[in-house]
């Protein structure tokens, strides 16, 4: 099953006699996820998957908005992926420490007691002119 589709995407080749490094080609995923769950071994006890369709959503992004070869447009969406995949990880490992019975105030859990103080300043913007 191929994820390319010639009437809607134009083919991204690294070279013109490999074909099957095209962005969107089973390989190309398999190598993006393989890669990614390279990456995310220290992040959990245990391997993480990505999930393919992810993988072509990101990659798809990157290449309608990204003019670059495959092989940066490849390590782009490797590394945007790896980065979201740590901090959902370490966002939901922050959450889950806290409690709603014991709420520490304090600079690890990143609560504030009180909040900050509410100036009343009320001035104009600062602009500046430029005459030629």
């Amino acid at each position: 099953m191929s994820y390319f589709n010639s009437k809607v995407r134009y083919a991204i080749y690294s070279s013109t006699t490999n074909k099957e490094l095209i962005l969107f080609s089973e390989p190309s995923i398999r190598k993006m996820s393989n890669q990614i769950t390279y990456f995310l071994k220290g992040v959990s006890d245990k391997d993480i998957i990505v999930p393919d369709e992810f993988i072509i959503e990101v990659s798809d992004s990157f290449y309608q908005n990204t003019p670059a070869s495959l092989e940066q447009l490849q390590m782009m969406i490797v590394k945007y992926i790896v980065d979201y995949v740590k901090q959902e990880v370490y966002t939901i490992d922050k959450n889950n420490k806290l409690s709603i019975w014991v709420t520490k105030y304090d600079v690890e859990s990143g609560l504030k007691q009180t909040s900050d103080v509410k100036l009343n300043n009320k001035r104009r913007a600062y602009y500046s002119y430029f005459s030629y």
